[in-house]
């Protein structure tokens, strides 16, 4: 943990040497979680509930998809950029480093635009939230950043098998967000299984809005588990993957 804790603090140091470019992505999110925010609004003023789903309910939704995505991509800076280390041969450098290949591929970058998001979801639950929950609901933002960071693990592993596949993750990673951004309540059926099994759609906003509705120990016990078991999973698959890594044409040393 020294060793990611240095890390992450060159990476700060490296970030903040454009401190207004930093601001005005901090800022820009956030301007752009406002939009969604009144999209909302604008919903539920026609509409008190959507499938049980009321204003107050999508908010919480809101901010647990807003503060996760933005503390997953400050600290695993990477994480949407596997399989472009993978297609250009750029994992080398990781390699020739004596600490967890995973971990260190991960936080190599922090991207500090994600701070918007992660404040902007703060602020929702500062006003929908009691303060009593404050803490579970942090909670919920660090097993959904890990879930994300996994789906993504899995996502970009894929292209040590199937070559260059960075289009594929980028467009995914979007893509997936946007389901956590509706009531969940609205699906059910085969997406439903899907989305509390191979896609952790469920266990990042479904069940957290359950429990700090109304808590109980079996939901939070089967998130903790699932959160663990698809963990174990995303760490097995990119090291089974890496065995067939052919490296890139140049060596590079990373100080």
């Amino acid at each position: 943990m020294g060793y990611y804790w240095k890390n992450f603090l060159a990476n700060v140091k490296s970030i903040m040497e454009y401190r207004f470019s930093f601001i005005t992505q901090c800022i820009g999110m956030m301007i752009n979680d406002g939009f969604w925010l009144f999209f909302w609004w604008a919903i539920y003023a026609k509409f008190d509930t959507i499938k049980g789903y009321t204003f107050q309910d999508n908010m919480l939704l809101f901010a647990l998809g807003a503060a996760s995505f933005g503390m997953t991509g400050t600290i695993f800076g990477n994480w949407r950029s596997i399989a472009e280390f993978i297609s250009r041969g750029e994992l080398d450098r990781y390699l020739t480093i004596p600490k967890n290949v995973l971990m260190n591929l991960l936080t190599g970058r922090v991207y500090f635009d994600g701070v918007g998001d992660f404040l902007f979801g703060i602020l929702i639950i500062l006003v929908f939230l009691p303060a009593s929950k404050w803490l579970l609901f942090m909670f919920f933002v660090i097993t959904a950043g890990i879930l994300l960071t996994d789906l993504m693990v899995i996502v970009g592993s894929f292209g040590f098998w199937f070559g260059r596949t960075e289009d594929f993750s980028d467009q995914f990673v979007f893509g997936f967000i946007n389901f956590t951004m509706y009531p969940f309540s609205i699906f059910d059926g085969v997406i439903k299984f899907l989305f509390f099994t191979a896609l952790p759609v469920g266990f990042i906003v479904g069940i957290p809005v359950e429990l700090l509705k109304n808590f109980n120990w079996t939901s939070m016990l089967f998130l903790i588990g699932y959160t663990v078991m698809f963990t174990a999973l995303a760490y097995w698959f990119f090291y089974k993957g890496l065995k067939k890594y052919e490296g890139g044409s140049a060596m590079t040393i990373r100080l």
